[in-house]
């Protein structure tokens, strides 16, 4: 009886889920969608002139990143794996990725929110909240027709829930839990398949990934040895964030909590340069502020986005993506419209301040960079941190610090 209920539940918040996205693709809706459950799952929809573009989150938002674009771009190195809607669409222009991937990887991300968002409907109640944007998202690609797909992702989750995998989210790990009877009961070959890729870290979708198998046959095909307890389900966290292994040419260096209060103002600087990079940590370390360094320009807006400075500072001639064109790229997300921008450049000319001004930028800073200059500039947008250090307690005896 209770499983009728849930059901008919979940049909009721489907078909109003339908007809809000009916409403959304009448009203040329600009914005996002955020649907919520009691338990603690976020799921963000984010549309364009009605069209769904992009979807995220759930209890493995990295996981799932990371799954499509391995599928569809198998090609791409770890260091271009942004996991921002905003920086693929940049690696689309810059004709890194192609429009294909473009399209599956966006359709397939989207496909499996749906999938989750339908599911936990059937479990739960879940609430919805309508964000609109004054400015469109970035939307090179009418790609999703918004309907289709819901419907698309109802008829997933009904095939699901026929084969009786309802209570089973393509979100669990399978563990394998008695390897004796497996071998026991399983053809050689499949034991050896399953003892090799279930290892309690990998979910269902990541080993249809892997084995090139669709996810409902995997899962049936899995299900007799689910039931009888020789396999179980475990939840597993999600992946860390790409950015967070600091790859080669990426570059990220958290202040020490030690020497720098928690709460002080957080500066990032975007510069593909090791040596400036190295030269701003020392002087905002030394004054008492905390501090971010992003060598990789293709993947600093995810990382920006994920840790929120206070004051971003901006190389103005980087490889693939320049200080104009990330300032610009900023200043279209809500959440940078007034961080203060500092272009930084060797070429402190009047047609380059002019520019600067045009794409957003709050102010011009010329190279080689001064720690006197830097720490001036950043005084005059942001308050000085309660602990910082006085500057003329600052050490400014090596030369790269500033000029003789």
């Amino acid at each position: 009886m209770a499983n009728s209920e849930n059901s008919t539940a979940g049909g009721k918040q489907n078909q109003f889920l339908v007809s809000r996205f009916q409403y959304l693709i009448w009203k040329q809706f600009n914005g996002n969608v955020i649907v919520e459950s009691d338990k603690g799952l976020k799921w963000s929809l984010f549309f364009c002139q009605g069209r769904l573009i992009w979807a995220t989150g759930g209890s493995h938002p990295i996981r799932l990143w990371r799954r499509h674009l391995m599928r569809h771009c198998p090609d791409m190195t770890p260091s271009a794996q942004a996991w921002q809607y905003h920086a693929l669409s940049l690696l689309l222009k810059r004709d890194q990725i192609t429009e294909t991937q473009f399209v599956a990887v966006i359709s397939g991300t989207v496909g499996e929110v749906l999938f989750d968002i339908i599911q936990q409907a059937s479990l739960e109640q879940l609430s919805y909240t309508s964000k609109e944007h004054n400015e469109a998202i970035e939307c090179p690609l009418n790609l999703i027709d918004t309907e289709q797909a819901f419907k698309q992702a109802i008829h997933a989750w009904e095939l699901w829930r026929e084969a009786g995998l309802a209570k089973i989210s393509p979100n669990l790990a399978p563990v394998l839990r008695q390897p004796e009877q497996l071998q026991q009961q399983a053809s050689a070959t499949v034991y050896q398949n399953l003892v090799t890729l279930i290892n309690g870290s990998s979910t269902l979708r990541d080993l249809a990934m892997q084995m090139k198998q669709d996810l409902l046959l995997l899962t049936k095909s899995l299900t007799p040895y689910i039931r009888k307890g020789i396999i179980g389900l475990v939840q597993v966290s999600d992946l860390s964030p790409p950015l967070s292994k600091q790859p080669s040419n990426t570059h990220a260096t958290p202040t020490s909590s030690q020497t720098t209060p928690a709460k002080s103002p957080l500066i990032a600087c975007v510069d593909d340069s090791p040596q400036t990079c190295q030269i701003m940590e020392k002087i905002f370390h030394q004054a008492g502020y905390r501090f971010i360094s992003i060598q990789n320009s293709v993947e600093a807006l995810p990382m920006l986005l994920q840790r929120k400075p206070d004051l971003i500072f901006l190389d103005l001639v980087m490889p693939v993506v320049n200080g104009y064109e990330l300032c610009a790229q900023l200043r279209r997300v809500a959440l940078f419209a007034k961080t203060p921008m500092i272009i930084l450049t060797g070429n402190d000319g009047l047609i380059d301040r002019v520019r600067a001004k045009v794409v957003g930028a709050s102010d011009f800073l010329g190279k080689p960079v001064e720690a006197e200059k830097v720490l001036a500039v950043v005084q005059k947008y942001l308050s000085a941190p309660s602990l910082a250090v006085r500057k003329s307690n600052l050490d400014l005896s090596e030369p790269t610090l500033g000029s003789p």
